[in-house]
């Protein structure tokens, strides 16, 4: 679940061309260094942004326009969502992921990997989900596809609906009467 709350859209904190991704758990970063690589060889503009655990920074390209954070607050997590155009979050694996859903909470959009209990968090949400065995070309290709502006409030919004499915309330009340059922 996910306070959604807490993690909401400020659509006026939003900038074109700031992709964001979020912490280090199951995360691609073979993947990731590469299309970020291939996509800043295409548009010196684009800025990435990667907040991670300290112990795992030096898994991420060293490039001027790839900025580490390391020990944020939520508050600071929260804007980093809000002012980001995309979550690029390629995935080896998940069950669950709290950076897909504070990120749909904020109404920002995601390119991810097609594993694991994404597909569920995906459905009805008009983010992209990329199968592994694809080319770094069709991350790229989805990236800027879903920066492009008349597809980016779209996304977002289906991204925000597609939360409150998760808000925290209700994933409680699911997992109490689970429990409930069970004595």
């Amino acid at each position: 679940g996910v306070d959604i709350n807490f993690f909401k859209p400020n659509f006026e904190l939003r900038t074109s061309k700031k992709i964001l991704l979020v912490g280090q758990h199951l995360r691609d970063f073979t993947v990731f260094n590469k299309v970020i690589a291939t996509l800043l060889e295409q548009d010196i503009t684009i800025e990435v942004n990667v907040v991670l655990h300290k112990a795992y920074q030096k898994k991420v390209i060293a490039h001027k326009n790839v900025n580490i954070h390391s020990g944020v607050s939520d508050e600071e997590l929260r804007v980093f969502y809000q002012k980001s155009s995309v979550l690029f979050i390629p995935l080896t694996d998940v069950t669950a992921c709290n950076s897909v859903l504070e990120a749909m909470a904020c109404g920002l959009p995601i390119v991810s990997t097609d594993v694991g209990g994404n597909a569920e968090y995906f459905k009805n949400s008009k983010n992209i989900l990329i199968d592994r065995n694809n080319s770094i070309e069709t991350y790229c290709d989805a990236i800027h596809d879903i920066m492009n502006k008349d597809v980016t409030m779209e996304v977002s919004n289906a991204s925000r609906q597609k939360a409150l499915e998760y808000d925290w309330r209700i994933i409680a009340k699911r997992i109490n009467d689970f429990y409930n059922s069970c004595l």
